[in-house]
């Protein structure tokens, strides 16, 4: 039977309300998300968000509203931590840590840690890649579509080519399929057409954009290219 995730189990669990929307950036301290050096503590979004560390590990926090009609606070926390602990049994201690989960009346915030984006990935059941250009196109990615490129959190050129953007080989990937507001350890210097920086570090897919930013995965059991052209890219430094 199909695991469910923390994210799923959330999804299940809220009203009419959305785990996505235009999130703005409440405050963003220390470090990369505010100047060159390590960051001190992560930003902080006002929706769901993913923000990939320097050392690979990913904090996920799910912000929105408990229905309570579906679920008791006590009974939708039980099956969370029973989730993350099943998932931990099967792929290792510390997989996934459970940092922060409250209830603010009806307001949900659920903080988990993920070793990797892998385990990201797998337990959300989501696309979520993180690597160098040259790992994101082994494992057979091609960046097709346009790109903005972006400066100090900025569009400075939008329709950029992705043959053009793809080519600067120095330069690290994160690819997901835009349910998150994503924030990278670095600079981000182009995202795709479907979505918009909101700070130098920080982008997030637009809300029922379009098919601007197309990037093709390689379909390993056959061999061939599926492509997927509703994925959200970064590329930062």
């Amino acid at each position: 039977m199909k695991k469910l995730t923390a994210f799923t189990l959330l999804a299940m669990a809220i009203g009419s309300t959305a785990l996505t929307g235009c999130g703005a950036i409440e405050s963003l301290t220390g470090g990369r998300f505010g100047s060159s050096s390590e960051p001190e503590s992560d930003p902080v979004f006002s929706t769901t968000s993913a923000v990939l560390h320097g050392d690979g590990s990913v904090a996920e926090t799910v912000i929105d509203v408990l229905d309570e009609s579906y679920y008791k606070t006590d009974e939708l926390e039980q099956m969370v931590r029973n989730s993350v602990s099943e998932y931990d049994a099967e792929n290792g201690q510390d997989s996934i840590s459970v940092t922060d989960l409250t209830f603010n009346g009806s307001q949900v915030n659920l903080s988990l840690l993920y070793k990797n984006s892998a385990d990201f990935e797998a337990f959300n059941n989501i696309p979520f890649f993180s690597g160098s250009m040259l790992e994101a196109q082994m494992e057979g990615y091609r960046f097709d579509g346009t790109y903005s490129r972006v400066e100090n959190g900025t569009v400075v050129k939008a329709g950029v080519p992705g043959s053009e953007a793809s080519a600067a080989k120095e330069l690290n990937v994160l690819i997901s399929d835009g349910s998150h507001i994503v924030a990278v350890p670095g600079e981000i210097v182009y995202v795709s057409s479907n979505g918009i920086p909101l700070s130098a570090n920080a982008a997030q897919k637009t809300p029922d954009a379009g098919t601007a930013g197309e990037t093709e995965a390689e379909d390993t059991a056959s061999g061939t290219a599926a492509e997927d052209d509703s994925l959200f890219i970064v590329m930062y430094e």
